[in-house]
């Protein structure tokens, strides 16, 4: 064989293998994206519509008595949450604080106000309670356009699925 392309191929042998290191390292949630040109940070922080909510793998997905339920996860470290009921006809907002958690693998999420004190349905918790509350969420899913949670509660296992507003 020619040394030139015995040379050639070496080399190719050598960046096909650190591309192949570097794609499998880029995975970081478990249902993907496989690799984003977007940062983390990017990705996260916009407005997310919630589409769908799991609690111990029953569907308890926003229904027919909600306008709408959306979540915009600022870079400086906040969250307004904003919850609109049709029986209601008012806003409910909320004010929640975020950082990241286990190298980027997931978000803390803490309550700032205690408005939620009254409200039927509280973000995370379904029961009710007196106290502030600090939940570590899973990112499962981080796509510009999609945005996956998950977290326990007191044993039980939620799930968030959002879409970009």
């Amino acid at each position: 064989m020619n040394p030139l392309k015995t040379s050639i191929m070496k080399k190719l042998s050598i960046y096909l293998v650190l591309v192949l290191i570097v794609f499998s390292a880029c995975k970081k949630y478990d249902e993907g994206p496989l690799i984003s040109l977007r940062s983390k940070e990017k990705r996260l922080c916009q407005k997310w519509d919630l589409q769908k909510v799991i609690y111990d793998g029953e569907d308890e997905s926003i229904g027919d008595d909600m306008n709408y339920y959306y979540w915009d996860i600022k870079k400086d470290g906040t969250i307004d949450v904003e919850v609109s009921y049709i029986d209601w006809g008012d806003l409910e907002t909320m004010k929640l604080s975020w950082e990241w958690i286990d190298k980027k693998e997931g978000i803390r999420i803490t309550l700032l106000e205690d408005n939620y004190k009254n409200n039927p349905f509280l973000s995370f918790y379904k029961k009710h309670s007196n106290e502030d509350f600090t939940i570590d969420c899973e990112i499962k899913r981080l796509k510009y356009k999609e945005f996956i949670i998950e977290f326990e509660d007191d044993g039980e296992k939620g799930r968030f699925e959002f879409d970009k507003k």
